[in-house]
């Protein structure tokens, strides 16, 4: 299915004082990121990235046999590539040399080598103990992970569990995919360009009040047009609006704060050509802009949205320029 599409009216000119701090600010930076074609913008994906890590339902209820299953939105994949998984899950992490890892090896639980994997209740609970002893092996006290479920006094949140995960390229690893997980997610990549390796917050709540849903993100309009169903969308070169549409419970009542604020969403644009107008939106003004150039043939636009509180979606069109 395919959709024509007219691009947008072209943006007004920028005023004399707007332009003129954006010539400062390139100066300023020219001498680490250069300015004008030299600097590419955070939306534009050209290497292998992890747009968002999602968890369905996105927290962790504490019962005994709740669970939440996590998957990635990884882009930048090269023609061909298989990828390399792997999910670990822990209470305490530091950092080195661009990797991730636990504070101390007795406090990671390995989730798996799949592109999703299922989270548990009872697992945050073993990782709980673990922390406790490696605490006490130091001669200190921990008190923190999840509060009991039979605790109608306890906090609604806990101290938030950490997932880590790294992503690559199957060829970015000099003997293919790592089957050792430990060793994936504490080397590091190789191959930046090819390999991410990063970490999520997960909290485990025991308060009903507390517990929401992820957005839902239901259409990406193109000049106005409806996509949905549309596997490549036939459109002009020039400023193309985009504006995408959620369902109506996507922004969800916060009861826990007294139920008047409602959540709200943020949107982050990403694409492998052209130039957004902005890196972000929001609910109330979400449409932006892509301008894209007679040579760009065929353009993915990702959209991922978030809740403010752990909730994410995303969505994924493919433009034709013409």
């Amino acid at each position: 299915m395919a959709t024509s599409l007219q691009p947008s009216t072209p943006a007004l000119p920028l005023p004399p004082v707007t332009r003129l701090r954006m010539l400062v600010g390139c100066v300023l930076v020219a001498s680490a990121t250069g300015c004008g074609g030299d600097f590419a913008p955070p939306s534009l994906v050209k290497t292998v990235r992890v747009l968002a890590i999602r968890a369905q339902p996105p927290f962790l209820p504490t019962t005994p046999s709740a669970t939440t299953t996590l998957d990635a939105k990884v882009v930048g994949v090269g023609a061909g590539q298989a990828l390399c998984h792997a999910w670990g899950l822990c209470l305490l992490t530091t950092t080195q040399a661009g990797a991730f890892r636990c504070a101390d090896p007795a406090l990671q639980l390995n989730l798996g080598t799949t592109p999703s994997v299922t989270v548990d209740f009872a697992q945050v609970m073993t990782l709980t103990l673990q922390a406790q002893a490696y605490a006490a092996k130091l001669g200190r006290s921990f008190t923190g992970g999840p509060p009991a479920s039979d605790n109608p006094g306890a906090a609604p949140e806990s101290v938030p569990v950490t997932v880590l995960f790294g992503v690559g390229e199957r060829d970015s690893f000099p003997a293919g995919c790592p089957a050792d997980i430990d060793a994936f997610l504490t080397t590091g990549c190789v191959d930046r360009e090819r390999c991410v390796i990063g970490s999520k917050s997960l909290r485990a709540f025991t308060s009903g009040l507390a517990q929401h849903s992820n957005p839902q993100l239901t259409d990406l309009k193109v000049g106005g047009a409806s996509t949905t169903g549309a596997t490549v969308i036939e459109a002009a070169t020039g400023a193309l609006n985009l504006a995408p549409t959620w369902s109506p419970d996507s922004r969800e009542a916060r009861p826990d704060d007294g139920g008047a604020p409602i959540e709200g969403l943020l949107m982050s644009w990403f694409s492998t050509a052209g130039a957004f107008a902005k890196q972000r939106s929001y609910d109330a003004a979400p449409s932006n802009t892509l301008t894209l150039g007679a040579s760009d043939d065929i353009v993915t636009v990702w959209v991922v949205v978030r809740d403010g509180r752990g909730g994410v979606d995303w969505l994924e069109r493919r433009l034709r320029a013409k």
